[in-house]
């Protein structure tokens, strides 16, 4: 079986974003609850979620979906909003949107496998790899903590992003991204 990815500038920069980010978004972080509190912060959070969450919807909605597609996207999307309300850490939750957001990135990238199965996997293993490279990066930090839990955060964030991409586009076999101005790009 060949398994064929064409990672987008959009993907590699986004993923090298949130390595790059571990260096200075604790400071970001501490500037904002300072200056703005922590009810503003769990607002914002909660306004990017949702603003992220329109748009996904949005994209969707191009497409004409059924009834049951969109309750079935609405029903993946409250159940991340639900799991990260129940995160105490605001870094986790953000774990979740930064992850889901790169796992619909590379969804879009994978050519090959067509099998929602293997897509599936392949975008939930790029998620795990780079948040396992972000936590070996904070180890060497002085103010950041590697944790493997965060490794498993970016999994499931991963793995939400990658079932409302699929949803969103599960009229196209092939996925979004998977266009001729795509197999002519290089691999990587």
């Amino acid at each position: 079986m060949e398994i064929k990815i064409n990672i987008s500038k959009n993907t590699l920069l986004w993923a090298l974003f949130i390595i790059i980010s571990a260096s200075f978004m604790r400071q970001v972080l501490n500037f904002l609850i300072k200056y703005s509190g922590w009810t503003a912060i769990t607002i914002m959070l909660g306004a990017l979620f949702a603003a992220g969450g329109i748009a996904v919807f949005l994209r969707l909605y191009k497409s004409r979906p059924t009834g049951g597609r969109i309750l079935l996207f609405m029903a993946v999307l409250a159940a991340g909003f639900f799991y990260a309300r129940q995160m105490g850490i605001i870094e986790e939750r953000l774990h979740l949107i930064k992850y889901g957001l790169l796992g619909w990135l590379i969804s879009g990238n994978i050519v090959r496998p067509v099998n929602p199965v293997l897509r599936i996997l392949i975008a939930v293993l790029f998620c795990v790899a780079i948040g396992g490279v972000d936590e070996v990066f904070q180890i060497f930090l002085p103010w950041r903590v590697g944790d493997i839990r965060d490794v498993l955060f970016a999994g499931i964030g991963g793995l939400w992003g990658t079932f409302l991409f699929l949803i969103a586009n599960v009229e196209n076999k092939t996925a979004c991204m998977t266009t001729e101005r795509q197999e002519k790009q290089p691999v990587l």
